[in-house]
């Protein structure tokens, strides 16, 4: 089916109740959203209705992984919010570029599959009184976050297990920036 776009100018909410099959009667499109204001997706199962979602402007919100579709999610100079607690699965790659956004609602975590989180290079404001959680468990972060700056606002970072940012052969190039009233923790030793 054809790509859904969606325009959300700047101070605005959209929110969709809900997504259709492509005219095809598959939901095989992208969605494409763009403007600085922010996108609701629905609270259900949308990995029948679309593929992947290009977030080029503003915010995109979900409260559960599965309400972002089947495929990856590709995140431009925007961002996501999240206002559930979402682990991402191995198969939901999220590519932040450029300077993002990750909000994280109070009383949600947001648990990272290293191996399908990425952003290089990338600067990215972690907002929202909740959690973002790196989880040794998945490893390989070497690579798919070197160079990035982390500028945490709100909320804490915490890192389940040692070895996150690098191991004892393997290092990566990473800012962690926390402002006043942030949190970090982790559950045992990091080398950095």
């Amino acid at each position: 089916g054809a790509n859904r776009y969606f325009d959300v100018p700047e101070g605005k909410i959209l929110t969709v109740g809900s997504f259709a099959l492509g005219d095809d009667g598959t939901g095989l499109y992208d969605i494409y959203k763009t403007g600085a204001g922010r996108l609701v997706l629905p609270a259900a199962d949308n990995t029948g209705y679309f593929v992947n979602l290009y977030v080029q402007g503003g915010v995109v919100q979900a409260a559960a992984e599965k309400n972002f579709g089947s495929g990856f999610i590709n995140v431009s100079n925007s961002g996501l919010a999240f206002t559930g607690s979402v682990t991402q699965s191995q198969t939901k790659r999220v590519t932040f570029s450029g300077t993002c956004v990750l909000d994280v609602a109070t009383n949600a975590d947001f648990t990272i599959n290293t191996n399908s989180f990425w952003m290089q290079n990338v600067t990215l404001y972690k907002r929202g009184a909740g959690r973002v959680i790196l989880n040794e468990n998945y490893g390989n972060t070497y690579g798919q976050m070197n160079g990035s700056h982390w500028i945490f606002e709100s909320g804490t970072f915490y890192l389940n297990g040692g070895d996150v940012f690098g191991n004892h052969t393997s290092r990566s190039s990473v800012l962690l920036e926390f402002l006043e009233g942030t949190t970090f923790s982790t559950d045992r030793h990091l080398p950095l």
